[in-house]
């Protein structure tokens, strides 16, 4: 469970995906966590306001000064900027970016704010800024501006920027922590440094030597947990920038159980524990799945916030989990508690046989007409069922549908349907008029 939270807290840096900008870019987009040491690497580092952010419809014509129409990907966004101030580099004015989600596009830029930004040079021309790039709100880059000044005065050192921050609910990523004040630091090498995080959870260390350092942590007197991702680094040569981003567990739990019909637990339940209060812009919650092998367990190292368990969400039953959406009532995850939401009860679907017929406005069958069969999911969205039948001669078909599942059955081209119709699977035989086009 811990590796499923730290892929939780840490996947808007970690993960970036294939063909952000089109082909142009990358075959595969994936990264490290963005860190101080980004910024002697970067084509540009650049001190700026966004001016406004805009969605690129279709291909667009290009200005001269961002990426050529080739790199673009329908979807990308355009980051228009103001103000603009070079640390590194030169000083775009305008960025392009994925629309965010699984394209790897930074997609927390607020018109009006202002950022340090590393950016990185597209082959057709122009800048980018993607998930795997290092982007800080003006007011928490402090540290990051003073490093970068040691480096425009030709400052050759080892720094060592770090903060501490408590995990406190789902993301966006920059909302997901609170800073820690008062945590001690303590960094084991060559030297040993002390120190203590400031109102903002931030700590440094300069002139550090090279070599191997362990990094161990107290919070309110009590020793952290050390982690693989800050309890150790190396340093090679000088100058470099280390960053540590040690965070503070969550504690909350939740008691999970599914129950079955004759009332005892489900053994190997596969369900979701979802956030209740994000969706995304294929309007499903964002969460992780969890298989439980005796269908029911205490899940430990949660995040404070609003949660549902869902069985199947957004995508209806299939054969291998053949039940019909179903989710608890939304519940409420609190540091150092066990929330307790009822157990679910999911309902088992099973296929069974819907006939029908496909006739024109006048009566007509229609004959040798592709039906296509799409359950009607619990967020709005459809999911196409299989497989999709032609009507015979006289018009008719037959489909093996989910019992009790909402459907819409639509007739002809996929993309511009002849005719449609929408009702819950219960046996009945279903007639459905079309108007060929």
């Amino acid at each position: 469970m811990r590796d499923i939270l730290h892929r939780l807290v840490f996947v808007w840096t970690t993960i970036a995906s294939v063909g952000l900008f089109g082909d142009g870019l990358a075959e595969a987009c994936m990264c490290q966590p963005a860190t101080c040491g980004n910024l002697t690497r970067a084509a540009s580092v650049i001190e700026a306001t966004v001016e406004s952010i805009e969605a690129v419809p279709g291909s667009p014509a290009m200005p001269a000064n961002a990426a050529s129409a080739s790199s673009l990907g329908v979807g990308s966004k355009i980051v228009r900027l103001r103000d603009v101030k070079a640390w590194r580099g030169e000083a775009p004015t305008m960025l392009v970016t994925g629309a965010g989600g699984g394209d790897c596009g930074y997609e927390f830029f607020r018109a009006g704010t202002r950022y340090l930004i590393e950016t990185n040079r597209l082959p057709g021309g122009g800048y980018a800024v993607s998930m795997c790039s290092l982007v800080r709100e003006i007011q928490h880059a402090q540290p990051l501006l003073e490093y970068l000044k040691a480096l425009n005065d030709g400052v050759k050192e080892v720094r060592v920027i770090g903060t501490v921050a408590r995990i406190t609910g789902w993301p966006p990523y920059e909302d997901a922590f609170r800073p820690v004040k008062g945590a001690e630091i303590t960094l084991s090498g060559p030297r040993q440094f002390k120190r203590v995080t400031d109102e903002a959870g931030g700590f440094d260390a300069r002139g550090l030597p090279p070599g191997a350092y362990s990094v161990s942590a107290r919070v309110d007197g009590a020793p952290l947990r050390a982690d693989r991702q800050w309890s150790t680094f190396v340093i090679e040569e000088s100058p470099a920038c280390v960053q540590l981003n040690i965070q503070v567990p969550a504690t909350g739990r939740v008691a999970v159980a599914v129950l079955g019909d004759d009332g005892a637990p489900m053994p190997g339940a596969f369900v979701y524990l979802e956030s209740a209060d994000h969706v995304d812009r294929d309007g499903r919650r964002p969460g992780w799945g969890l298989t439980l092998p005796e269908g029911q367990a205490v899940v430990p190292d949660i995040p404070p916030g609003r949660y549902m368990i869902a069985i199947n969400p957004g995508v209806g039953p299939s054969p291998g989990s053949p039940y019909l959406e179903a989710s608890s009532p939304v519940f409420v995850i609190e540091d150092g508690k066990t929330a307790t939401p009822p157990p679910l009860r999911p309902r088992r679907a099973t296929k069974i046989a819907v006939s029908g017929v496909v006739r024109d406005g006048s009566g007509a069958p229609l004959a040798g007409v592709v039906v296509d069969q799409w359950i009607q999911l619990m967020n709005g969205r459809r999911s196409s069922d299989w497989p999709h039948p032609k009507t015979d001669a006289e018009g008719r078909f037959e489909m093996q549908l989910w019992k009790d599942q909402p459907y819409v059955v639509t007739v002809g081209p996929e993309r511009d349907p002849w005719g449609r119709i929408e009702f819950v699977a219960d046996g009945r035989p279903i007639a459905v008029t079309a108007r060929p086009r």
